[in-house]
């Protein structure tokens, strides 16, 4: 029984490595033919391949050879034409030349036959006036020459005076702001002057108020208690009449300040208006230039006097009284006590 086992088992191993050994064969043949046959294919491709390439190679090829062909055809041709269009024009150039050369000819012999009757007086009379027309244009282009050199000459005073006219423009805008920025300042001190005057004369007015009271309740001086109330009542109108006064002799000058500055805006821009020669001719720019240059300086100079003294009369008539009525109003004080 042991044996059969052995042989069973022997035998299942025999037939199994000898399926394993067909199965091998059948793959290796199955793969044998199957590469045979994609190498036959392949080789089928390749020459149907090679074949269309060479067939459209030969048709591309053909295509230009007819192109060329057709294009070489054209260019013989044109080429013919010109040839063909190149003698006509020179057989119609050669007639031309002949019937140009045989009128010359006869002009010549015309010109000669006029020149064989032509007087002696009538010659010198054409070189008279040939002689006279040259000098006439010799005449007309030394004036041209003239006229050329005097428009360079204009048009250089012209540029320079455009730079003057820009240079005194820049420097009196500079003098207009000056002036504007005293005038500013002008005011701002007459706005505190006025401040302090006000302070001042409110300082006054309520102590002699009140030496009025004590004085009336007390009833023993009545004419000292009426002559203070009588003053202080008068002093603020005479300060309000002075600052009024200062204050309309600032307007003033802010109006006159106005009215000069359009008057010089309006002088230089006619000076810089004048472009047209007429004009230009008549008058010269630089007395122009120079004549507004003066009434500027002199009127600045006037101007700067005017506000000093305006300056110097607010602060006499703003401080000084303010300071006075101070003095009053303590010295009362003083004799009161």
């Amino acid at each position: 029984r042991g044996v059969i086992e052995v042989q069973k088992y022997f035998r299942g191993h025999r037939a199994r490595r000898l399926f394993h050994e067909l199965n091998k064969g059948a793959k290796s043949i199955q793969s044998f033919v199957c590469g045979e046959n994609i190498r036959r294919k392949y080789a089928a491709e390749s020459i149907r391949c090679s074949a269309f390439a060479s067939q459209l190679l030969d048709e591309q090829l053909t295509a230009v050879i007819y192109l060329q062909s057709v294009i070489r055809g054209w260019l013989a041709r044109r080429h013919f034409n010109n040839m063909h269009n190149l003698k006509q024009s020179n057989r119609g150039s050669v007639k031309s030349r002949r019937k140009m050369g045989r009128k010359i000819f006869e002009a010549k012999d015309m010109l000669h036959e006029q020149q064989i009757q032509v007087l002696p007086s009538v010659m010198a009379e054409l070189q008279r006036r040939v002689l006279k027309a040259e000098t006439n244009l010799g005449q007309k282009e030394h004036e041209n020459a003239m006229l050329r050199e005097q428009l360079q000459k204009s048009e250089a005073r012209w540029l320079d005076y455009e730079a003057k006219m820009k240079s005194m423009e820049e420097k009196w805008q500079k003098q207009m702001v000056s002036l504007q920025t005293s005038l500013t300042a002008a005011r701002k001190s007459l706005a505190a002057d006025n401040g302090a005057g006000q302070l001042g004369r409110a300082d006054v007015l309520s102590p002699r108020c009140y030496d009025s009271e004590d004085n009336m309740s007390m009833g023993s001086r009545t004419t000292g208690g009426n002559t203070p109330v009588l003053f202080s009542g008068a002093m603020p109108d005479v300060v309000g009449g002075r600052e009024n006064g200062s204050l309309n002799a600032l307007g003033n000058l802010l109006k006159e300040f106005e009215q000069r500055k359009q008057n010089f805006d309006a002088d230089a821009k006619s000076l810089m208006d004048i472009r047209v020669p007429q004009q230009a001719s008549n008058m010269n720019p630089d007395d122009e230039l120079r004549t507004l240059r003066l009434r500027f300086e002199t009127w600045k100079k006037d101007y700067k006097l005017r506000l000093k003294e305006a300056k110097a009369r607010l602060q006499k008539r703003g401080h000084p009284e303010s300071d006075k009525a101070r003095r009053k109003w303590w010295g009362k004080l003083g004799s009161r006590a």
